[in-house]
């Protein structure tokens, strides 16, 4: 019963959490333009990426600092609470809250919100896992379709974002926006090492999910063949 409502919950918050972020970056001319000259490697996109500002971000980290706060209790309580979702859940627990109130890394934080797409699959695929559907053909094609989106929105951004801190890591106080005091700045340095770490999880995890889809395929036609 506590895993189902965990499942449920999990969904309703990475289905709201992730239309909220495409709609502020779509819906928003600063957010499109941020994302779409980021992905030519250009130094505005580069600029806007890390000192643009979003309101949506207003309603979607608290509603996704409340989500990490009940998923990391319901998996300590579950035993599956592993270093890496703590580390990612307790980091931005921590940071976020600072970082919108001081208009510290906006764009950023809800391009990692927008990542959330992959979520729905992850539980989907969980559920199909824990009520022994496994070997259906829900399982297979939901396993396609998560490590898709997996690599095209988590992964393949990676290069173009890495370009956006490499273009902006020295830049000094005085090159800030006018809004920023020495606190926001700190933030500001903060946040560029602390972008990387989601960016890793993102690269085990991905390695994860597509070795597994591997495995998974070999075995389900090696077991074909023997029929």
């Amino acid at each position: 019963y506590e895993w189902w409502i965990h499942q449920v919950l999990c969904m309703t918050h990475h289905v709201i959490v992730a239309s909220g972020s495409f709609y502020g970056i779509i819906h928003d001319e600063t957010g499109w333009s941020t994302f779409s000259q980021t992905m030519r490697f250009t130094l505005k996109g580069a600029v806007n990426l890390n000192f643009c500002t979003s309101p949506h971000l207003a309603h979607l980290v608290p509603l996704t600092i409340g989500y990490m706060i009940f998923d990391l209790g319901a998996l300590f309580v579950s035993n599956q609470l592993n270093a890496i979702i703590f580390v990612h859940h307790t980091v931005s627990i921590i940071t976020w809250p600072l970082m919108v109130s001081h208009n510290v890394g906006h764009m950023w934080i809800i391009y990692f919100l927008s990542t959330e797409l992959t979520g729905p699959f992850n539980v989907i695929r969980k559920i199909l896992h824990g009520t022994g559907n496994k070997e259906s053909k829900a399982y297979i094609y939901n396993g396609m379709v998560f490590t898709v989106l997996f690599v095209l929105w988590r992964i393949g951004p990676m290069p173009a974002l890495i370009s956006a801190l490499l273009q902006v890591y020295d830049l000094g106080f005085s090159k800030m926006p006018s809004s920023y005091d020495l606190y926001a700045f700190a933030l500001f340095r903060l946040g560029l090492v602390l972008t990387l770490l989601p960016m890793l999880f993102n690269l085990f995890w991905g390695y994860q999910l597509v070795s597994g889809l591997i495995r998974f395929m070999t075995h389900r036609r090696t077991k074909k063949k023997r029929r």
